[in-house]
């Protein structure tokens, strides 16, 4: 329903979950515009391609299909926009950090 998006706490409430994504313990650069956001495997800043390209792409690529194999479905490339909507519930986001935290530690050992 179109009227939802208009309200200011519910896109302050997807906001707030995206941030929550890059609280995992790894050097993480969060870029995010409203709902749209991505994950750069770097400390950040990330502003341009010269600074987009200093990312570690192998290790998103594990990132990925940890996720993957966890249910959890984001964009396949750092490269790419990943979008939370109002359509994602706590429940889906708990899901999602919990299986962000596994990978990386998989990722680590």
């Amino acid at each position: 329903e179109l009227h939802l998006i208009d309200q200011p706490a519910r896109i302050a409430a997807i906001s707030s979950s995206i941030a929550l994504l890059a609280r995992t313990g790894r050097p993480l650069c969060l870029q995010r515009v409203g709902s749209m956001w991505t994950l750069f495997f770097q400390a950040g800043p990330v502003r341009d391609w010269p600074s987009a390209s200093q990312s570690d792409t192998a290790a998103f690529g594990r990132f990925f299909r940890l996720l993957l194999d966890a249910g959890v479905n984001i964009a396949p490339s750092q490269f790419e926009a990943g979008f939370m909507s109002i359509a994602h519930t706590r429940d889906d986001l708990d899901r999602t950090i919990e299986a962000a935290r596994r990978a990386f530690r998989a990722l680590q050992g």
